[in-house]
């Protein structure tokens, strides 16, 4: 352990949010570092402070210009800043990183505006009867013991279970209802959501203050035959004792890293029982007060084909509109382009609220998780009759290669928490293997 690195407090290097517009300042990287850490995304950066922590000489890769990975936060194409990628804190009241962000003077908010149900042609639903309707599907799906698809042993019953089902797939999964794998579903938590005003990707941004970073430097070989580990960048080669992979799934299974010798049967195996989910966001300026509604509203909108959006009106009371678009709408939308995606937006707004509001819309951007060559999807999904494929995919190997992110967590994955939880796992594996 070659202890030469500064050992920075988790509150010097979670400097304030307020700070987080401007990029961190990273660290030197070590000439000989112990650890190689590939991906500076939520897993990646809290493991190397971890580690940094514990007196390990660590060195992070990005193939981004910028961290964070899938947590991003925009703050120039609206007033206010705007998580284009993971944005809630669910079940806020045991979520890990609530205190995180509280310690570093950030606000946590209750997400308490209030929503409109509406179905195209039909007009306002109830609210409450969609709440009755996504419980009755959740303790159905519940009450299930096998490693199957939701769609092979639960079914929507009615029109308003028909739009629960889209609220539980498409816009939470970012799979079709059917598609759940059940034992996936069974993990999921609920409890009271809340939201990051500065942007839950700043968050993750402040995280990175002082890290050894370095951007731009996409890992294309991963050679782990000897006693060390010889990671290939575009950039050059670098040698450490051990590396910890905290790529993407759908990054791992395009091939974009080659691994020498091929990961084993049991590790291929386990990213084959994974995919991408896709969540994207539409967002477009909208003037405050043009819908007749306050700030936080949300919009629960369903087409008369049964797609549907959920569409957040003024966050945080800045003019603009966010929809939530998944599974098969998101690629459909990716492979249109913004214009098809605007005008989604707008038939759902003018619907609800008018012609004249939806004239009031102005352009603003389509995120396009699916085509980001270092994402290529929003978060990871369970296929069905592959329960344990993340706890295979966490396991180390050799005691030279590790493995965390988001799909590596059973119980917080898919989530933010779930990313940061498997870096402080990971980093101990690394330190008890390395000594």
């Amino acid at each position: 352990m070659s202890g030469t690195s500064p050992k920075p407090t988790r509150r010097r290097v979670l400097a304030g949010l307020a700070a987080t517009a401007a990029a961190p300042a990273w660290a030197a990287q070590p000439a000989n570092p112990d650890v190689i850490v590939i991906g500076a995304g939520m897993a990646g950066l809290a493991a190397a402070f971890h580690l940094r922590k514990a007196g390990y000489a660590v060195a992070v890769l990005e193939a981004r210009n910028r961290i964070g990975g899938r947590a991003w936060t925009d703050s120039a194409t609206t007033s206010v800043p705007l998580d284009l990628g993971c944005a809630f804190l669910h079940a806020a009241g045991r979520n890990p990183l609530v205190p995180l962000v509280r310690e570093i003077g950030g606000r946590v908010v209750e997400n308490t505006g209030d929503f409109t149900v509406w179905r195209q042609g039909q007009g306002e639903l109830d609210g409450d009867a969609l709440e009755a309707a996504t419980v009755s599907l959740a303790t159905r799906i519940g009450k299930a013991d096998r490693d199957v698809a939701v769609g092979s042993l639960v079914k929507p019953r009615t029109p308003m279970e028909g739009l629960a089902a889209q609220l539980m797939g498409p816009l939470n999964a970012g799979v079709p209802f059917a598609e759940i794998a059940v034992y996936e579903e069974l993990t999921q938590h609920g409890g009271t959501d809340a939201l990051v005003p500065t942007g839950l990707g700043s968050f993750v941004t402040a995280a990175g203050a002082g890290l050894p970073v370095r951007l731009g430097t996409p890992v294309q070989h991963v050679d782990w035959s000897g006693k060390r580990v010889l990671v290939r960048t575009t950039q050059g080669t670098l040698r450490a004792r051990a590396a910890l992979v905290t790529l993407p799934v759908g990054v791992l299974q395009g091939g974009a890293v080659r691994f020498a010798p091929a990961l084993p049967a049991a590790k291929q195996a386990a990213l084959a029982g994974l995919r991408m989910a896709l969540l994207d966001k539409v967002v477009m300026h909208l003037p405050v007060g043009a819908a007749g509604v306050g700030a936080n509203h949300w919009l629960v909108w369903q087409a008369k084909g049964g797609d549907a959006t959920v569409i957040w009106l003024h966050p945080f009371g800045a003019p603009v509109c966010v929809a939530l678009i998944g599974a098969a709408l998101a690629h459909e939308a990716e492979r249109q382009g913004a214009e098809a995606a605007f005008a989604w937006m707008g038939e759902a707004i003018g619907d609800v609220a008018g012609n004249r509001v939806a004239r009031a819309l102005g352009p603003g951007l389509l995120t396009r998780w699916a085509a980001d060559p270092w994402a290529r999807g929003s978060y990871s999904a369970l296929r069905p009759g592959h329960a344990g494929a993340r706890e295979a995919l966490a396991e180390p190997l050799d005691g030279r290669l590790f493995f965390a992110g988001e799909a590596t967590h059973l119980g917080w994955q898919t989530q933010l928490p779930g990313a940061y939880l498997s870096g402080l796992r990971a980093a101990a594996e690394v330190a008890r293997a390395l000594g």
